[in-house]
């Protein structure tokens, strides 16, 4: 009888044990799968705009081409994806502007999606816009892997003059947010092919760069950058042998969330932030009140037969996402870890 009541009792502790041990279970089950309905991640574009304004001596009519490139693809655990790459370009006389633009159109991998596209206007005075942007949304508990967009706008402006001095107005936009990688490129070239003797001449006169590398955003509003990030960087040269306007540069990187290298000279020193700052909110300001930078520049005296002048304003940008392993997923893998040694440490006793 004695012996009966026993196991009676030791089957009764058994039952409620693998009881606790489900209740347990089920507790971690019912907190993944409502983890496992949220959305990592839905991405804002990234949007890369660049007003321009040339002025050369002599009458103000030019003529142009256009290149644009857009790439977008998309990829989840169940479906590998699509992708799309597209191209376009376009031409325009002396007597009219033009515009265009390339898109990618949605790639979609069900849970995850992105889009690109690159576009352009242009006017026979000189002024206009190249544009570079893309979009997506990444859902990595449902199933999403990677998205990635890459776009790509340059437009050339040519004309013939009688000299190789003039002005640029640069007024640039951006905006990128990401969780993954992002870029952003912004560059101006201005050449005379000298009449007289058929040589080339060329210099960038300006070039900027950001690059984010993990969780980060970075933005150009009215001439106010931001940025935010624990691992990336900045760059900007306007140092041109040709420009007689101010000149300067801009170095800045940033690890771990601290700023790791920062250097400005000429117009630009006294910005940035000093060495071990932190890089969570780097702020400063270029160009005049609007954030427009306005560059004047000299290649040389005139010639007897002029020149022919041509400007290059390209700007692109990229932005990629991938998943990140989240806190909650592990320690719901930590939890159904420790059921499971506790489950066998109580077998053994048994």
């Amino acid at each position: 009888m004695k012996k009966n009541h026993m196991a009676g009792m030791a089957g009764s502790r058994m039952t409620l044990r693998w009881a606790l041990c489900a209740a347990r279970c089920l507790s971690v089950i019912l907190i993944l799968l409502l983890y496992m309905g949220s959305t990592v991640f839905a991405g804002p574009p990234y949007d890369v705009i660049h007003p321009f304004a040339l002025t050369l001596r002599g009458n103000q009519v030019y003529r142009g081409s256009w290149t644009g490139w857009a790439y977008a693809a998309a990829t989840g655990v169940l479906d590998p994806g699509p992708f799309n790459t597209v191209n376009g370009n376009s031409a325009f006389g002396p007597n009219a502007g033009g515009n265009g633009s390339v898109d990618t159109g949605p790639q979609n991998a069900n849970p995850a999606w992105s889009e690109s596209t690159a576009a352009y206007s242009a006017a026979v005075n000189g002024t206009g816009w190249v544009e570079s942007k893309g979009w997506g949304a990444l859902n990595a508990p449902s199933g999403g892997t990677w998205v990635y967009a890459d776009s790509q706008s340059t437009l050339r402006l040519n004309r013939g003059t009688a000299s190789r001095n003039g002005n640029v107005r640069w007024s640039p936009s951006w905006t990128t947010i990401t969780a993954g990688t992002s870029h952003v490129g912004d560059p101006i070239d201005i050449g005379f092919l000298n009449l007289d003797d058929n040589t080339y001449q060329t210099s960038r006169l300006f070039d900027l760069e950001v690059n984010l590398n993990g969780p980060g955003t970075s933005t150009d509003e009215n001439g106010n950058i931001t940025i935010s990030g624990r691992d990336g960087s900045f760059s900007l040269v306007m140092d041109s042998p040709y420009i007689t306007s101010g000149i300067g540069t801009i170095t800045l990187s940033f690890s771990g969330g601290l700023v790791t290298e920062s250097d400005a000279t000429g117009i630009y020193a006294g910005l940035l932030p000093g060495v071990g700052s932190g890089s969570d909110a780097i702020s400063f300001h270029i160009g005049d009140g609007q954030g427009n930078v306005d560059i004047d520049f000299d290649y040389g005296p005139d010639n007897v037969n002029g020149f022919d002048a041509d400007a290059t304003f390209a700007n692109s940008g990229s932005w990629s996402e991938v998943p990140e392993p989240s806190t909650l997923t592990l320690l719901g893998i930590g939890a159904v870890g420790l059921l499971a040694y506790d489950w066998r440490r109580r077998m053994a006793k048994a």
